[in-house]
């Protein structure tokens, strides 16, 4: 079975200016972190960044080297301290927050992964220079929260082994730990978070697709601490992002970088865009404020701090083959205050450019541009789209009557396309449900899409990916239009003409997950189209083969393997399919030791009465199975236990959907009615 990963497109939001005119906000590179560190800590106390933990990089796998220096950056001297090594386990992935003059640091990760990550709470000192145990987090152990501090409590949402969505909140006048309400989204981890007067805003991060892999989210919300509750806001408008940089300046909150899909699935160059995102809460609006001035990385540190926003090191891929250990800060200038400019250009698209004016310049300082095709505007950061081909001339002023100084810069830009956006179609199905998924290239986002079907006037959508049912052997068109921030159109069609569904009669496909009780041990679940007679080759990627069914391995050196079987029926089906451990390990695992195929699911198979196919998606399943007809509706649908209980019971399915939120995770046979035809096919529940 092949995985058909996408990026998802945000729906558009009304962003209206693109710019910042409120501050005179500059990007600054500070002097370097003193070694290149992945999944550190931080926290801010008056003027200073505290610095602490994570591991060295780049990745080499478990055991890791971690990190027990702590690092106090000065904002007011630019510079660099080293402090009293954390006394603690050394963790990467813990989670800063503060609370009047003390920082606290809680959860992360240890050295060896394998899921024994420490669970105390340690508060340091910045007077004495001290750190002190206190009451330990009660959840279960985790890594990659958001955790923030409001009215003087400190708060732990989400994270990571298992994928968590709960949240916990520390009393430090007491001491004491008590849990909240849970987040409202999917459970996740490397979440964007930030506060803004008496409120948390958090969201988009990383959870499960159910296939050992990691799913990037957009929702985004607030939290009231007062009510102990959650209100969704508007989207993030750019891609889903985890990993991200955070922080707050004047009041509004900025994200940056960060893990997109295409870095996670393919280790592409993290944050390809390297966009720097301004929220702003009374508005709930996003607004695209500039490009970042260096190679995005994602897993880092960031923090608020002294009126701007601090952020460093990381990693530049999803695989970690390289570490940074820059420093940058991004905010308003310092006395003493001057006029020199530099101008900075990153292009967006085609024709769209963000001029950033970098220098150090006071608050009443008048920065103007003139992009040399009769527009202007003003501020730091402009972003300005060019609607003709041809050579410009773009040039910025600064004038500060307070400082009675004037400057100015220019450069160039040749613009020889002015199409901004493109789009393509393809889609992928199960059985007669479509998922159109919209490919956009070269465009502004965020976007906007308008879903028509030229024989269904009824039928509209605004989601860049929605999943329509085609009848079998009716071709139907649907058509995209999408809309880019710079007003650029692109449109496109698909004419989809289904066929009758035929299975690979040996297509399989497996995931390894981590035992939750024994360190290094995994085991397989192996899904298939239920065909039998089959052989079965493994190669657990060490060197290593087995031909049994239901083979262990056990490894002689732990690491990260790919495991791969190939099946075959013995007269000409043949068909491999490969799972890596990298992937358990995003469950709680660590270094493979040992490996073991636990049971085996049968995912459909041909009705022997009518030669109609029926399927089941998706499988495993955790809130709702689709069961896929070729356009036959389901008379009735009974579930089995693995005893032949029946345990539910539903007549005419809504669109053959069914809702097994309540069941016990485990695995299950559906017995399907058509008529006069019974199809049974095998299923497994499973958590998130």
């Amino acid at each position: 079975m092949n995985n058909v990963h996408k990026l998802l497109l945000i729906p558009f939001l009304l962003l209206g200016s693109l710019i910042s005119r409120s501050q005179n906000l500059t990007w600054t590179q500070e002097p370097s972190y003193h070694a290149t560190v992945f999944s550190n800590s931080s926290f801010a106390i008056g003027n200073d960044v505290y610095v602490m933990g994570g591991y060295y990089g780049p990745y080499t796998g478990y055991p890791a080297t971690m990190e027990h220096q702590v690092w106090d950056f000065n904002t007011t001297t630019n510079t660099w301290t080293r402090k009293a090594d954390f006394p603690g386990e050394a963790t990467y992935g813990a989670k800063g927050f503060t609370i009047g003059s003390y920082g606290y640091l809680v959860s992360g990760w240890d050295s060896t992964g394998s899921g024994s990550g420490p669970n105390k709470t340690w508060q340091y000192d910045p007077t004495n220079d001290t750190w002190t145990a206190k009451a330990a987090f009660p959840g279960p152990t985790r890594y990659t929260t958001a955790t923030f501090a409001v009215a003087g409590k400190g708060y732990v949402a989400c994270g990571f082994s298992p994928y968590n969505h709960d949240v916990y909140c520390y009393d430090p006048v007491n001491n004491t730990w008590t849990q909240k309400a849970n987040f409202p989204g999917t459970p996740r981890q490397d979440l964007p978070y930030f506060v803004i007067g008496n409120y948390a805003y958090v969201g988009m991060g990383a959870t499960s697709n159910n296939m050992g892999g990691y799913f990037l989210e957009s929702d985004f919300y607030k939290y009231d601490p007062s009510t102990d509750t959650w209100t969704r806001l508007g989207n993030f408008p750019g891609d889903a992002i985890s990993g991200a940089f955070s922080f707050v300046i004047n009041g509004e909150g900025y994200v940056l970088n960060g893990n997109n899909q295409n870095s996670v699935l393919y280790n592409t160059p993290v944050g390809s865009s390297r966009k720097v995102w301004k929220y702003v809460p009374s508005t709930d609006t996003w607004t695209l404020w500039g490009i970042f001035p260096d190679l995005a990385t994602f897993g880092g540190m960031s923090a608020s701090c002294n009126g701007a926003g601090y952020m460093g090191q990381g990693g530049y891929n999803f695989a970690l083959s390289a570490i940074a250990s820059y420093f940058y800060r991004l905010g308003p200038g310092t006395a003493p205050y001057s006029c020199n400019i530099v101008l900075k250009k990153y292009q967006i698209s085609n024709a769209v450019y963000n001029f950033q004016a970098n220098g150090n310049f006071s608050p009443t300082a008048e920065i103007t541009w003139d992009f040399g095709d009769g527009h202007t505007d003003v501020g730091t950061s402009v972003i300005h789209n060019y609607t003709a081909v041809g050579s410009y001339t773009v040039s910025v002023s600064v004038n500060d009557t307070a400082s009675t100084c004037t400057n100015s810069a220019t450069d160039s830009v040749v613009i020889s396309n002015i199409n901004n956006c493109s789009v393509a179609l393809q889609n992928t199905n199960y059985g007669t449900l479509y998922t159109l998924s919209t490919i956009v290239t070269n465009g502004a986002g965020p976007y906007h899409y308008e879903w028509s079907n030229p024989a269904d006037s009824t039928f509209t959508s605004t989601s860049p990916d929605p999943i329509v049912t085609i009848p079998y052997n009716t071709p139907t068109t649907y058509c995209v239009s999408v809309t880019d921030t710079s007003g650029c159109v692109a449109t496109a069609c698909t004419t989809i003409a289904d066929s009758q569904i035929v299975y690979t009669p040996c297509q399989i496909y497996l995931v390894v997950y981590p035992d939750p009780n024994v360190p290094g041990a995994y085991y397989s679940v192996l899904y298939t189209t239920g065909a039998g007679n089959l052989t079965y080759l493994w190669d657990f990627g060490d060197g290593s083969t087995s031909n049994v069914e239901f083979p262990t391995h056990t490894y002689t050196t732990p690491g990260n393997y790919t495991v791969c079987l190939t099946v075959s029926d013995g007269v000409g089906c043949s068909f491999t399919f490969c799972d890596s451990a990298f992937y358990a390990y995003k469950y709680g695992g660590g270094p493979m030791q040992k490996f073991s195929v636990a049971s085996q699911v049968t995912l459909g198979f041909h009705d022997v009465n009518n030669d109609k196919a029926v399927s089941l998606y998706p499988n495993p399943a955790n809130k709702e199975i689709s069961i896929i007809t070729n356009g036959q509706k389901i008379d009735n649908a009974t579930i089995y236990n693995i005893h032949g209980q029946a345990v539910s019971s539903i007549d005419s399915p809504s669109q053959n959907k069914i809702n097994i939120e309540a069941l016990p995770d485990g695995v299950y046979m559906i017995e399907v009615k058509i008529k006069d035809a019974v199809s049974r096919i095998k299923f497994a529940k499973v958590s998130k």
